[in-house]
C-alpha cells in the first residue's frame, strides 16, 4: 500500500512539474516572438499561449504513460526545458540579427531584397537534442524534438519549411550520439545535422516566389553552419550539465576508466 501510495505521490507531482514547466517554456516563446509576428492582438497571444501550452502538457504526459524509459526526475524536466527556452533564445536573437542585418544590407544597396529568412538556416535547432541524448537517452531527445516542432509550427506560421527541418534535424541529432563513445563524436553528429538542414535549405529557395543568388548561398553555407554550431556549442555545454545536474554519461565513465585519469 505505501508502495503504491508512493509512486501515486510521485507521478502526481511529475505532472505538477510538467504543467509548471509547460507554462514557463510557452511564456518564453511568446515573449520572445510576439514582434516576429503580424498578429500581436490580446486574443491571438492567448491563443497561441494556451495551445502551446495544452500540447506540450499533452505531450508530456503521453510520454509519462507510454514510454516505458520516460521517468523524469524533477532536474531532468527542468533540465528539458531549459534546453528548449534556451534553443528559443538562439533562436530569437538570430532572428533580430537577421532583421538588423538585411535592413543594413539594403540599405548600403549590397544584397539588395535579401530576405532575413536567409540567415534562419543558421539556427542551430538540434542543439538541445544533442545535449539531451548525450546525458538522459533517446526519449528525451524525442520529447524535446516533439515539443520543440510545436514550437516552431505556432511560432514560424509563414515559413513552414522549418516545421519538418525542425524535427528531421533533431531526430538525426539523437540517432547520430546514439552510441556516443567520445567527444568528438559530436562532430560527426555535426556534419550529419548540417547535412540533413542543406536539402530543407534548398527548398525554401524552390519554393520562395523571389530569391536571389545571395539568399541561395546564405541559405546553403547556412545549413552547414547550424550542424557545425550545434556541435561546438553541445561539446561545451555537456560537461557542465554533467556536473551541475549530477549526471554520469557514458563517456564520463569512459573517461574515469582510462588509466592516466587523475582519479585514478
Amino acid at each position: 500500500m505505501n508502495v503504491k501510495a508512493s509512486s501515486s505521490s510521485v507521478s502526481s507531482l511529475t505532472l505538477v512539474h510538467g504543467v509548471l514547466l509547460c507554462l514557463l517554456s510557452a511564456f518564453t516563446a511568446e515573449l520572445l516572438f510576439q514582434y516576429f509576428l503580424e498578429q500581436m492582438s490580446l486574443t491571438s497571444t492567448f491563443g497561441r499561449f494556451f495551445s502551446v501550452v495544452i500540447t506540450l502538457y499533452v505531450i508530456h504526459r503521453f510520454a509519462l504513460t507510454s514510454l516505458r524509459r520516460y521517468k523524469p526526475k524533477l532536474k531532468d524536466l527542468i533540465l528539458l526545458h531549459l534546453m528548449l527556452v534556451g534553443t528559443l533564445l538562439l533562436a530569437a536573437l538570430i532572428r533580430f540579427v537577421a532583421l538588423a542585418l538585411s535592413d543594413y544590407m539594403d540599405g548600403w544597396h549590397i544584397g539588395k531584397g535579401l530576405s532575413p529568412v536567409s540567415f534562419h538556416f543558421m539556427i542551430p535547432f538540434a542543439t538541445g537534442a544533442f545535449i539531451l541524448q548525450s546525458v538522459l537517452g533517446h526519449h528525451f531527445g524525442l520529447i524535446f524534438t516533439i515539443s520543440l516542432t510545436t514550437l516552431v509550427s505556432v511560432y514560424s506560421p509563414g515559413h513552414a519549411v522549418f516545421v519538418p527541418l525542425v524535427l528531421a534535424t533533431n531526430l538525426v541529432a539523437c540517432l547520430s550520439l546514439e552510441r556516443l563513445r567520445s567527444r568528438s563524436t559530436y562532430i560527426r553528429a555535426g556534419f550529419y545535422v548540417g547535412l540533413t538542414t542543406l536539402p530543407f535549405a534548398l527548398a525554401s529557395c524552390l519554393i520562395a516566389d523571389q530569391y536571389g543568388t545571395l539568399d541561395v548561398a546564405l541559405r546553403l553555407s547556412g545549413a552547414l553552419v547550424s550542424g557545425v554550431l550545434c556541435c561546438f556549442i553541445a561539446a561545451g555545454l555537456t560537461p557542465i550539465v554533467e556536473f551541475v545536474g549530477g549526471y554520469v554519461t557514458d563517456i564520463r565513465l569512459i573517461e574515469m576508466a582510462t588509466l592516466d585519469h587523475p582519479l585514478l
